[in-house]
């Protein structure tokens, strides 16, 4: 078990180099893809280059594409991004041209948009309804393929990894999903033990690292008879979880970011943190680039600095 306290006296950063920062909007969520990063700010997306944070590469300007209302996920295959939207006409995903801006197609969802991911080929959309997966063969035009209507009110994200979703579901737990040709079986239930409501959970091979609203990570190994193997204690609840190669990336609200070694998956280490007193809404991370968004604080980014 580990226990890692943090400073909250005005700006510290520890095993990062800040970078720098985007303010011209506010930036509610943040996604990462081949060195561009996906803006969600409160009526699109704008796209930058995570390198220097500014909207153009080699002189030519990156696209801006305007939903009128604060858009619910983001994700990118194959020249085409994909924005969620619980617009007053009902919920969509945009099928976007990168090169243009221009709308191949929208898509009406069966649901209220909790969130949006890709994985291998397909597009996974987290309702208010349930679960639907659509078939990227041909990208600017996506083919729903599977749908699973489960009791999916208090849904509150997803985390996809073909065949498989762990969707968290707040007080009710999490479930495991998984694709099985043309439909969508459940193959996991967990309940913590405390009660504490799963907020956000992401896997790492066997093991799953969960945000609890109660306050730190739980560590489940599923194939573990008594899955909850561990804790990382922290002073915060943390509320969005991140893995990115051996790193594990932890939103503390307004305690700001914490980062793990997955060395020891069931007993991961410290690498680092970063704190400014804002709430931390979001994570994105590129190579060695750390995105995060701080809603009316917009974007900052950060190296990592290897000890």
């Amino acid at each position: 078990m580990i226990t890692f306290l943090l400073s909250q006296a005005g700006e510290e950063i520890y095993s990062f180099k800040k970078l720098g920062s985007w303010t011209f909007k506010e930036v509610w969520g943040a996604y990462a893809y081949g060195g561009f990063l996906f803006a969600s700010t409160q009526d699109g997306v704008k796209i930058l280059n995570i390198y220097n944070l500014r909207d153009s590469v080699k002189g030519i300007k990156l696209v801006e594409f305007r939903t009128g209302t604060r858009p619910v996920g983001t994700a990118y295959y194959k020249g085409f991004f994909y924005v969620g939207v619980n617009a007053p006409s009902g919920p969509e995903i945009n099928v976007v041209s990168f090169t243009d801006g221009k709308v191949a197609t929208s898509i009406p969802t069966g649901g209220r948009i909790v969130s949006l991911g890709i994985s291998s080929n397909y597009l996974f959309v987290l309702t208010s309804l349930g679960l639907e997966i659509y078939d990227l063969t041909d990208p600017k035009s996506p083919q729903n393929f599977a749908n699973l209507v489960f009791s999916a009110g208090s849904a509150l994200s997803m985390f996809p990894s073909y065949p498989y979703v762990i969707v968290s579901l707040g007080a009710e737990g999490l479930i495991i999903l998984k694709v099985e040709g043309i439909s969508i079986k459940k193959v996991y239930e967990y309940r913590l033990p405390d009660g504490s409501p799963v907020l956000d959970a992401v896997s790492y091979g066997s093991y799953i690292y969960i945000a609890s609203g109660m306050g730190g990570i739980k560590i489940l190994n599923t194939t573990s008879q008594n899955p909850l193997v561990g804790e990382i204690k922290t002073e915060k609840p943390a509320s969005r979880v991140v893995i990115y190669n051996k790193y594990l990336f932890a939103s503390l609200g307004n305690g700001g970011l914490m980062t793990y070694i997955l060395t020891n998956p069931a007993s991961p280490t410290v690498f680092g943190y970063y704190s400014n007193n804002l709430f931390l809404y979001d994570i994105a991370v590129y190579e060695n680039i750390v995105a995060l968004a701080f809603g009316q604080g917009g974007l900052i980014t950060l190296r990592i600095s290897p000890n």
